[in-house]
């Protein structure tokens, strides 16, 4: 994964996850929490994306590279493992 996280908070018809890229391609989908710039919740759910479990590890990874991920991280797992 290589390149600019995309986050924001859902606003009924104005702005919804799908509206960064325009529902083009993205390499993973997912539900977050940040407080006071600390992320502190991360989970796959992203509704019509569903990612893979493969998508879901490969982002945990890149989000522990940038130091986005820390001890007290709650990371939970939605979707069923299909792969």
């Amino acid at each position: 994964m290589n390149g600019e996280l995309f986050a924001g908070s859902w606003v009924i018809n104005v702005l919804h996850h799908s509206s960064f890229q325009k529902g083009g391609y993205v390499i993973y989908g997912g539900t977050m929490t940040v407080r006071d710039g600390v992320l502190k919740y991360v989970d796959d759910y992203s509704g019509h994306y569903t990612p893979r479990i493969h998508q879901f590890f490969n982002m945990l990874r890149e989000f522990k590279s940038r130091g986005l991920i820390q001890p007290d991280t709650i990371i939970k797992k939605k979707y069923p493992i299909h792969e």
